[in-house]
């Protein structure tokens, strides 16, 4: 059994799933997510429910035996101690090292509890139309959604991804990523426009304000703002119909472009995902994208 430890928002819980799915895949056992990150969460809350997963919840009980909370006293101590010893890939509870790919994890043990959030498709790549059936929507969208969707179907749509709530907000997380600025922005407006005939572009953001104000473009301007935070995965949805994508340093759009079928979309991504030089993020964009 593969459990993987959800955590943190619908970008990420993208990310864990699709790693942890491609490894129970590999090794032909059962995969279940571990949802207790959840409980002392306010900001945060499970997502995936509404995606076409085949992953079941994992039981407390489930989750303790692979990290040996089942055992008591000695037995317990032996237990932590022999894993202690043992290489880390060949650990029930398995934590992510560093933020690039991990080629061991394809050496980890088929009972496995994984940590970590696993950012680059190297990890799924090889089940990577399984993970596309599996991120469809499963419910209907309401009819302003609806409506923009068929807009976005009949235009040379071009979603841009403005983030900065908790990167601009939160001090702990303004001090980890880096947030786009309008450079980032016109740069990549301008290669659009220059390879995209009418292009129609579709603004999607956490600050819708700080877009209107800034982002004032010499082509046709879609601002997506009636999806609240509670219903993010309907403004995933409508970004993935797009047929280019400008993202920014976000898992969220991140996935909206991956998810994209356009076989000739472009991706236009920042070179700069975090504030400081600490992670290493050069299995993060795939290749085909363009990095500025």
């Amino acid at each position: 059994m593969v459990i993987v430890n959800l955590m943190g928002g619908v970008g990420n819980q993208l990310f864990q799933y699709a790693a942890g799915r491609a490894i129970a895949h590999r090794k032909k056992v059962p995969f279940k997510l571990d949802l207790s990150w959840f409980k002392t969460q306010e900001l945060r809350r499970y997502q995936l429910s509404h995606f076409n997963i085949s992953a079941e919840i994992a039981t407390q009980a489930e989750v303790d035996r692979l990290k040996g909370f089942h055992l008591f006293g000695l037995r317990r101590k032996i237990f932590r101690l022999y894993q202690h010893f043992l290489p880390y890939y060949k650990r029930t509870v398995f934590r992510e090292r560093f933020f690039h790919f991990d080629p061991n994890i394809l050496r980890c043990l088929d009972q496995v509890y994984l940590v970590g959030f696993w950012q680059s498709e190297k990890y799924f790549e090889d089940i990577s139309n399984l993970i596309r059936q599996e991120f469809l929507m499963v419910h209907n969208q309401d009819s302003q959604n609806q409506k923009t969707a068929n807009l976005i179907n009949n235009t040379e749509s071009v979603s841009i991804h403005v983030r900065r709530g908790d990167y601009v907000s939160n001090p702990k997380m303004s001090q980890l990523f880096a947030t786009c600025g309008l450079d980032h922005y016109r740069k990549s407006v301008s290669i659009i426009t220059k390879k995209v005939l009418n292009p129609h572009f579709y603004i999607f953001s956490d600050d819708t304000k700080w877009g209107e104000r800034n982002l004032r473009l010499d082509h046709p301007t879609t601002y997506v703002k009636n999806n609240n935070d509670e219903k993010c995965y309907d403004d995933l949805h409508l970004m993935t119909l797009c047929k280019h994508h400008i993202i920014a340093n976000s898992s969220f759009s991140w996935w909206a472009a991956w998810l994209s079928t356009n076989p000739r979309k472009l991706v236009i991504a920042p070179q700069k995902w975090f504030k400081n030089a600490t992670h290493n993020t050069k299995d993060l964009i795939p290749q085909a994208w363009t990095l500025i």
